[in-house]
């Protein structure tokens, strides 16, 4: 640890004593004062408070009023506050405290489409409580899990949450040119985790509606369906009233085939999103409406081009 900076030891050595110290409080305590932080959060952090509100009017806008943006926003700070000390505590349980914070439902659709033989792609998004469920699937069912991520920019707490990420076995897989790796899973029957909810850039993408807009969603995901045939899983989780996590299980979603691959990527895609959707509805304050989702925006012509 000596080649690293001294400035970023010691970040690092402060939030070690953190998780520490957060892994003593009890969990329904901790979940209360996640709550009053994402509160105190809404009011001092404008830039996210009015990222969240624009997100949140794009997407439900036309049939929800100020009021309900404005409730969802708050609770959504509060959500995501409780999200990041609920993973500070995991770091320090058991495994059997960790699973036991997840429930499964749906995995009658699992060991359907794992015994194809063809590996299995959970598509999921950064709802509920993201961060505990993969390691606990590997746990529960020692079923090791290639989690497709991008890392931090500070390496040495990277390495602290990806030790996290690795309980069960899993393998953390970084984003950048990671193709070859996840083709290399799925040939072995692996199961490879992919998160499709964030903005890309215009060439790592292609655009497709979410929530009426058009956004520019990574292409990989229905690139690996349409060449392997490998089962594509929507699965995600809700944080229930009891703080236990329910996670859903959903049935294979196939990609669609017209011949025409452009097309082909772009529709599957549409397709995906089209889920994502339909389940970040279901419990919108559990969303990440913080990220500019939205933020990558196509093609425009200067008006020297169309004029010229």
């Amino acid at each position: 640890m000596s080649k690293i900076p001294l400035t970023e030891r010691l970040v690092y050595r402060a939030v070690l004593l953190m998780v520490r110290g957060v892994g003593k409080v009890p969990l329904a305590m901790l979940r209360r004062l996640g709550r009053l932080a994402g509160r105190l959060l809404y009011v001092v952090d404008y830039k996210h408070r009015r990222i969240a509100k624009q997100n949140l009017t794009r997407a439900f806008g036309r049939e929800k009023g100020p009021g309900w943006i404005e409730n969802k926003a708050r609770l959504c700070f509060m959500h995501i506050a409780q999200v990041f000390l609920e993973f500070a505590w995991a770091m320090s349980r058991t495994d059997e405290e960790l699973h036991q914070m997840v429930e499964f439902v749906g995995l009658e659709n699992y060991e359907r489409a794992i015994s194809m033989g063809k590996g299995v792609i959970f598509m999921t998004m950064h709802l509920g409580n993201w961060e505990i469920v993969s390691p606990s699937f590997a746990i529960k069912h020692k079923a090791p899990l290639h989690v497709v991520v991008r890392r931090l920019d500070k390496n040495i707490l990277d390495e602290l949450i990806t030790r996290f990420r690795a309980r069960g076995g899993n393998v953390v897989v970084p984003k950048q040119r990671a193709m070859r790796t996840l083709m290399a899973v799925l040939k072995n029957n692996g199961r490879l985790v992919i998160l499709l909810d964030q903005n890309v850039d215009w060439y790592d993408g292609v655009w497709a509606p979410f929530f009426g807009t058009p956004a520019c969603t990574n292409k990989g995901l229905a690139l690996l369906a349409l060449k392997t045939g490998v089962p594509v899983l929507p699965a995600t989780n809700f944080r229930l009233p009891n703080g236990r996590f329910l996670t859903f299980i959903l049935p294979e979603v196939s990609p669609v085939h017209t011949g025409d691959r452009t097309r082909d990527i772009e529709e599957t895609t549409a397709k995906y999103n089209k889920i994502l959707e339909k389940m970040i509805s279901i419990c919108p304050e559990q969303w990440f409406w913080v990220h500019q989702r939205w933020k990558t925006r196509p093609y425009r012509f200067w008006p020297r081009e169309l004029n010229p």
